[in-house]
């Protein structure tokens, strides 16, 4: 909640990494992500798109893990403000480049499939949120176990889906899971 240190710390990291590395460096990149993390966590959702778009032209074709988490948050701004068309491509290349990056036994891809199943979900396509939610899920059971926040929160997701579909007793069975 110290949105103002934090971004006067930022601005600072920005400022200095501007002055003393190579201007593509992917450090500089990494701090316009993070200023666009806080801008969206403010709500000032413009500005936050303005720095992931500035840190884009940064990052090098193979640096697959930060191109994963500027689309990751591209399409997060975009589910955030309600346009979810736009948001869906943003969420398909993150979990594209970051399958490619880690794998897709790995917690950070399984967030970014729960992030477009909450995508795809918000576009009415149920059946496909739901198989993405339980994808997710599984990477997250065995990677973090049962009793992590993401394995929680995933489900919540999918009993919301389920809830749609008019399965209430699964339904309710997942979210008395999650919490």
């Amino acid at each position: 909640g110290a949105y103002a240190a934090a971004d006067r710390g930022a601005q600072a990291a920005l400022t200095e990494a501007r002055r003393r590395l190579p201007a593509r460096d992917p450090l500089i990149a990494a701090t316009l992500n993070n200023l666009g993390v806080l801008r969206k966590a403010e709500g000032r959702y413009a500005d936050a798109v303005a720095y992931y778009r500035k840190a884009a032209p940064l990052l090098g074709r193979g640096d697959r893990l930060a191109r994963a988490t500027l689309e990751h948050n591209l399409g997060g701004i975009a589910h955030a403000r309600g346009r979810f068309a736009e948001a869906q491509p943003h969420a398909r290349r993150a979990v594209a480049l970051r399958a490619a990056a880690v794998g897709a036994d790995h917690p950070a891809w399984a967030a970014d499939v729960a992030a477009l199943a909450a995508v795809v979900e918000s576009r009415g396509r149920l059946a496909e949120a739901a198989r993405l939610y339980r994808r997710s899920q599984a990477v997250f059971a065995r990677a973090l176990g049962t009793a992590s926040m993401e394995y929680a929160l995933g489900l919540a997701g999918l009993a919301a889906v389920e809830q749609q579909r008019g399965e209430r007793r699964e339904a309710r069975a997942l979210y008395a899971r999650a919490i």
